[in-house]
């Protein structure tokens, strides 16, 4: 007789999402460019290639007063 295959319950309070995909989703765009984007930042900031993390970061624009901006959302996507 086959195995069935359990899943894990989702972790408690945040209905199964983990919280680095829910940060990423408040970003306008295609979801895997952007996770794309964020591991290409945190690799960068990890190896301090300010130049390549710059040139991740320039795709998004400059901030603006009083709106989110995308390198928020990447930032809380890491977990502390």
């Amino acid at each position: 007789m086959p195995r069935q295959r359990r899943s894990a319950p989702p972790p408690p309070g945040n209905g199964g999402t983990h919280p680095a995909v829910r940060e990423l989703r408040k970003i306008e765009g295609r979801f895997f460019q952007k996770f794309d984007d964020w591991l290409d930042l945190m690799l960068s900031a990890f190896s301090r290639d300010e130049d390549r993390y710059m040139a991740t970061m320039s795709r998004y624009g400059p901030r603006v007063p009083g709106t989110d901006h995308p390198g928020d959302h990447f930032a809380h996507a890491l977990p502390p």
